[in-house]
């Protein structure tokens, strides 16, 4: 087995704006993994990034830091089927970031992704997965905060796709925007497409079923861990679609939406709005006889 280890280390030295762009390719018996990544650093800043290929296993895996604005992603096509995506943007000249990814072709698409930044403008970040059958996923977060002190720690997220299923998930330990303008976005889909072929382009098309659900924190908002995990997940099969999860927040107001639509059949469509801190779910769903959404339970 061999692994291939490249550490990349670029310092700042020069006024204006400065880019990495890397790309690598790794090929195993027919498999590919096809990396993109880029980030652009103000003066003075840096980044630091390591990468790790294992190509016996299809394997690759890599880490990375910076400050100021910037961006990455990883891509990859499944040796037998599926596309998944993973990234973020962050803006902000005084935000400080550090993340890592680990990327799979093996048997199917698979990207995970770990993403901790401060002092942040913005911190977008998301998962995206799509199916030989058309079927495709998102989970995304948006922290923004005016005050340029947007905080997300402890932040993951998964897309996985085979041939005919797809499955994104994404949670944190924390965020904040300390901000009376401060905003944080949770949004995850699901669809089952009425046409097959791997879609890219990560907004759905050609749907037939779908489920999503999500949630706006705004005025100070905070997305913490007590007394229950942000955890959520998105996923369409052949016959069935979900969405769903459960925060535990503060913000004036939280707003909640829930949507769920079944081919050939009016969608259903949930709305609700509190205030101060409360621990809600959330639930969509199709399946290959009904459809539905679950209120938030409000606590």
């Amino acid at each position: 087995m061999k692994i291939l280890i490249l550490v990349l280390l670029l310092a700042s030295l020069m006024l204006g704006a400065n880019a990495l762009d890397v790309r690598v390719t790794q090929s195993n018996g027919g498999s590919g993994v096809v990396v993109d990544t880029s980030s652009a650093a103000n003066v003075d800043d840096f980044v630091d990034q390591e990468i790790k290929a294992n190509p016996s296993s299809g394997e690759l895996a890599s880490s990375y830091s910076f400050s100021g604005p910037g961006s990455s992603y990883r891509a990859v096509y499944g040796r037998y089927g599926g596309y998944a995506r993973s990234g973020f943007t962050i803006t902000g000249s005084r935000a400080y970031t550090s993340y890592s990814f680990a990327v799979s072709s093996y048997p199917y698409a698979k990207v995970s992704e770990s993403l901790s930044s401060q002092n942040a403008y913005n911190i977008f970040a998301y998962a995206y997965a799509s199916s030989n059958n058309g079927n495709q996923a998102m989970a995304k977060i948006n922290v923004y905060s005016p005050a340029n002190n947007a905080y997300l720690s402890g932040y993951s997220n998964t897309a996985y796709a085979t041939s005919s299923t797809v499955q994104v998930s994404q949670k944190s330990s924390y965020a904040r925007a300390y901000s009376s303008s401060g905003v944080i976005t949770t949004d995850l889909w699901a669809i089952r497409s009425r046409y097959s072929g791997i879609k890219t382009t990560m907004s759905p098309s050609y749907i037939k079923d779908s489920s999503e659900v999500m949630a706006k924190m705004s005025y100070y908002p905070i997305l913490g861990t007590y007394p229950i995990t942000w955890a959520a997940t998105a996923a369409a099969t052949s016959t069935n679609t979900y969405a769903q999860q459960g925060i535990y927040a503060y913000a004036q107001p939280i707003y909640t939406t829930e949507y769920a639509k079944k081919y050939g059949y009016s969608g259903i469509l949930r709305t609700q709005t509190n205030y101060g801190t409360h621990k809600l779910g959330q639930s969509a769903y199709t399946t290959s006889s009904s459809y539905g959404v679950k209120y938030p339970h409000w606590a």
